[in-house]
């Protein structure tokens, strides 16, 4: 389950693989050495390596070659061995000596060597490598196609590292990380909330034993801008056994994380009343007898993004996304197609508070070593933008992953191993103008009762009226609260329904009042269903000086049109409102037939005539003072009220 692999997964394993080299090439009976006791001290380590005994086989070899510097098989086996602890400086010492030795003893060394310098960043090197190696004469077809692949790759990390982005990455420091490997940031939408995955010691006395560790969460908050210091989440998430890659919910308030025994599944918690409740294991179809793990959730929490090896994939690992539905279960997963899964493996995706652009880590896409980060724009389910790599130094030679983003896009958490340090700490970086997906507000609050004052478990709803489609969808909790997440640079609807009600209306614009950085806060009432209660209707719009209805107030009318069916014996008055711009006269007739505009809608949507009236007040009821434009603007309104 944790997400840190290999800094390079290289196909090299024992030469086997990536040159047709066997341990036939160390065992074969006729070597080049003359000398015997160089012979004997070869064979010797033919017995360690088979045991496992590193040490002693690299003993033997370096012996032999003190006594034989011109015994090649001997410096080549010596780079296999480093390759295997993955010691690579010493894996191409030891393969360029053996080349220097004889270059044309084993020419197909130049492929591996290629490799490992591209595993470390010598890009320059590792190109040269593979152009040289690609005039071998007689290359398998496989051979020659591996290489080029490789070269693309080379050229792709030269011009990278000569057009480096900005970027200067903060330790969030001791309140956030500890002395051991701290990983997997996931972050609410207000930034208030941190939760990391640790790998801690199980005991205490042997901290630094490999075989003494275990994964479990703990979680920062944020007060007067700085981290408090942080906390295990504590019994019933964390346990003896791991668990991590967790992802939590916009508000904060609940985690869907990873949990690997045989194979890694995906579990849930909430938090409710400040404790977190025993972890539910998602079931089928996201739960397969295949690996499914490092979940993102959307931030209307209605669409579960996870890597998993299932059948019907593209490559190893792919991304896949599920559909939560009205009655808590989950659509059959939908592989995101070949624009962000490969022939390899794609892992850690991260949805943006936007609902819009993911990030995530590739080793199949052309990037600069082993797993780059990039990013793409949701089209639909299976349509995405073409993906697009963030760039050095976020990606380097290396593995990259893990990558969250912060609701105002201005900046990424990650974590990585830096500053001297041995372990893995999170940090913190602002994040270039060109990778940054959509900025995001929100708007929270609680929903309650208008005659009680008690809490609602209510719906709210982020509209796109320009494009008549819903961005978010989110629950309030049972004591009414809520937070959707709005997108910068447009105008959305929101609305609040329950059955027992009549639904709230409202309209955002991200401007100077409500940005990012302050976003909205309401108390939102909800009117019960009965004779005298009324709703502002906030997203009907007209033309300039017209009582013709703009396109977008088509989502708001159709959410009154469900409302009259839903409740087949109630009328409505509609009714138009204006400013005290313009004479009585005019202000009248053009509230009337405003008012008219949208009963004649609802009628031609088939709502029986006599459940509907209309009528026009001018500015004879404002809410509002017509002194300001913010006022005036209150004052320009159509509602609706409940007459029976």
């Amino acid at each position: 389950m944790k997400r840190f692999l290999c800094k390079f997964v290289v196909a090299i394993i024992l030469m086997a693989i990536s040159c047709g080299v066997s341990n036939s090439l160390f065992a074969q009976e006729t070597l080049s050495t003359t000398s015997k006791k160089a012979a004997e001290l070869y064979s010797n380590a033919q017995h360690y390596y088979d045991l496992y005994n590193y040490n002693a086989a690299i003993q033997s070899l370096k012996a032999a070659i003190d006594k034989d510097p011109k015994f090649v098989e001997s410096y080549l086996f010596l780079s296999q061995i480093y390759q295997d602890l993955k010691d690579f400086d010493n894996a191409l010492s030891y393969g360029d000596a053996a080349l220097k030795v004889n270059p044309k003893f084993f020419p197909q060394i130049r492929l591996t060597m290629g490799q490992l310098k591209l595993a470390i960043g010598r890009y320059q090197d590792a190109l040269n490598d593979f152009q040289t190696f690609k005039l071998i004469p007689k290359l398998h077809p496989k051979r020659i196609a591996l290489a080029d692949s490789l070269i693309t790759r080379c050229k792709f990390g030269i011009e990278a590292m000569q057009h480096p982005l900005p970027f200067s990455p903060v330790n969030l420091g001791d309140s956030v990380n500890s002395r051991f490997d701290d990983y997997w940031p996931s972050i609410s939408a207000d930034e208030k909330t941190l939760v990391v995955t640790s790998n801690i010691p199980r005991d205490t006395t042997m901290p630094y034993s490999e075989r003494n560790r275990q994964e479990d969460f703990f979680v920062a908050y944020m007060q007067n801008k700085k981290w408090l210091g942080r906390q295990p989440l504590g019994s019933p998430i964390n346990t003896a056994i791991n668990e991590g890659a967790q992802s939590l919910t916009a508000d904060g308030k609940a985690m869907y994380f990873t949990i690997c025994g045989r194979q890694c599944n995906l579990y849930y918690s909430q938090l409710i009343d400040g404790k977190w409740g025993v972890p539910q294991p998602l079931p089928a179809p996201v739960t397969t007898q295949h690996s499914t793990k490092q979940p993102s959730i959307s931030p209307d929490g209605r669409t579960l993004y996870f890597a998993s090896n299932r059948p019907g994939g593209i490559g190893g690992f792919d991304i896949w996304l599920s559909h939560r539905l009205e009655n808590g279960s989950w659509t059959d997963p939908v592989n995101l197609g070949d624009s962000i899964n490969t022939r390899g493996n794609e892992f850690s995706p991260f949805i943006h508070f936007d609902n819009t652009t993911l990030y995530f880590s590739s080793d199949g896409l052309l990037g600069m070593g082993g797993q780059d980060i990039f990013m793409a724009k949701r089209k639909s389910d299976v349509s995405w933008s073409q993906a697009k790599n963030l760039g050095y130094p976020i990606n380097t030679y290396g593995t990259e992953d893990g990558l969250v983003v912060s609701a105002s896009a201005k900046h990424a958490y990650f974590s990585s191993v830096r500053d001297g340090s041995q372990m893995r700490d999170v940090y913190i970086f602002d994040l270039p103008q060109s990778i940054q997906p959509t900025p995001v507000s929100y708007i929270r609050g609680i929903i309650v009762n208008d005659d009680t004052g008690e809490p609602i478990e209510a719906r709210a709803t982020l509209t796109d009226l320009a494009a008549d489609t819903t961005l978010m969808e989110v629950m309030s909790t049972t004591n009414g609260e809520f937070l959707v997440c709005i997108p910068s640079a447009k105008s959305y609807g929101f609305t609040v329904e329950h059955p027992n009600f009549l639904f709230y209306s409202d309209n955002f614009l991200l401007d100077k009042d409500y940005s990012v950085e302050k976003p909205f806060e309401r108390e939102i009432r909800l009117s019960p269903i009965k004779v005298g209660n009324r709703v502002v209707l906030r997203n009907i719009f007209f033309a300039l000086d017209s009582w013709q209805l703009l396109p977008d107030s088509y989502p708001e009318l159709d959410k009154l049109l469900s409302l009259l069916n839903k409740n087949a014996k109630m009328r409505i008055e509609v009714s138009g409102h204006t400013d005290n711009s313009g004479t009585l006269e005019y202000n009248t007739k053009l509230s009337e037939n405003r008012a008219k505009s949208v009963v004649d809608y609802l009628l031609s949507k088939g709502v029986v005539a006599s459940r509907l009236t209309w009528k026009g007040f001018a500015d004879s009821k404002p809410i509002s003072d017509n002194a300001s434009p913010e006022g005036r603007s209150q004052n320009r309104r159509t509602e609706f009220r409940v007459i029976e």
